[in-house]
């Protein structure tokens, strides 16, 4: 019997450590795309009242990403380190081909319901 609830406990422990661990390959994956997106987007962004091009701001926020570490999901990627600024708080911007300036969050929000949209019908595909 205490084998029992021993095993129980381990069996819980092992459960609740996978909701804590390394984020989920899904949320890399979709980081990773999302800074792709920025570098390749052509667009300037704008963080601290100065603009910048798509890599130089690319490159900023892979190095904020590693330097914070893996969030659990792309959102919280777009939450905690693509939408403002750590030092000021002010929001980042970004303005593409003629258009005016947007905040980051939606803009990054959208092209993450693009991609999830895209890679759907594949996955599902794939799960048959």
């Amino acid at each position: 019997m205490r084998s029992q609830a021993v095993f129980a406990t381990v069996a819980s422990l092992a459960i609740l450590s996978g909701a804590f661990a390394a984020p989920p390959s899904v949320a890399r994956a979709e980081t990773e795309y999302l800074l792709g997106y920025i570098e390749a987007s052509g667009c300037d962004f704008y963080r601290n009242g100065s603009r910048y091009d798509a890599a130089r701001a690319g490159a900023h926020l892979r190095d904020k990403y590693a330097a914070i570490g893996q969030v659990a999901t792309a959102e919280a990627f777009i939450d905690k380190m693509a939408s403002r600024s750590s030092l000021s708080g002010q929001p980042y911007e970004v303005s593409c081909a003629g258009q005016g300036r947007v905040m980051t969050a939606p803009w990054l929000r959208e092209a993450l319901a693009r991609y999830r949209a895209d890679r759907a019908p594949r996955e599902s595909r794939g799960a048959r």
